[in-house]
């Protein structure tokens, strides 16, 4: 299949990392749905990749939530006509001491970060084994190496995103990667970093068994 038919989609995409991967994706000559909370800029950045010549779709979702991540996968097969990569991008952060980080914080932390990489993983990996293999990229965080002051519950939550189960790799052709880089400038504090962005301090895909320096997103996902 050319890279042009293929369909990608970046959970968190309507602003920051998930925004820039998701363009960098469109450029490498993918169709890109954008998934995020907030219709208005998902529209905005999926207006930016069909203005690189591909196809987009916008896929509203709380991917917490199993049956909306679910059927957000099943939208953007509807839609743009299968799913060859996902990229696990979307994360949020609370900024606070272990000491007086809650219960509902935690819930939101995990919700997000852990759980719905998991719900996204099963959506996605049923989706591509019917169109005979895909890629599934976990982003991960810094934060999953070691801690930082008032970010340890999401450094805990980071780690286990990182280490999160994929199903194995091969397996009926779905292949897991888990990009895991330093710090990066952006608008916002997400637990997310980019495998591509400039300002990465290091780059590591362990799902493969194999390093991917910058600058293209597409050495990931496109290959098998």
């Amino acid at each position: 299949m050319a890279d042009a038919q293929r369909v990608a989609v970046v959970t968190g995409s309507g602003r920051g990392i998930g925004r820039g991967i998701a363009l960098r994706l469109a450029r490498d000559g993918m169709d890109v749905a954008i998934n995020d909370m907030d219709a208005e800029k998902a529209k905005a950045v999926a207006e930016e990749v069909r203005d690189l010549g591909v196809g987009s779709a916008v896929a509203v979702a709380d991917v917490s939530d199993r049956d909306a991540a679910f059927a957000m996968v099943d939208a953007v097969v509807d839609e743009l006509g299968g799913l060859d990569v996902i990229v696990n991008n979307a994360g949020i952060a609370r900024t606070k001491t272990l000491l007086d980080t809650t219960p509902e914080d935690l819930d939101a932390l995990f919700g997000v970060n852990v759980h719905g990489v998991v719900f996204c993983v099963q959506a996605a990996a049923t989706a591509m084994r019917t169109r005979g293999g895909g890629k599934i990229i976990n982003a991960a965080s810094i934060a999953g190496h070691s801690g930082f002051d008032y970010l340890g519950a999401y450094s805990a939550d980071t780690v286990d995103r990182r280490h999160r189960p994929c199903p194995r790799s091969g397996h009926e052709g779905v292949s897991p990667a888990r990009p895991s880089s330093g710090t990066s400038t952006r608008r916002r504090s997400a637990p997310v970093s980019s495998c591509y962005l400039p300002n990465s301090s290091r780059t590591r895909v362990t799902g493969l068994g194999r390093a991917f320096p910058p600058p293209s997103m597409k050495q990931v996902a496109i290959s098998r």
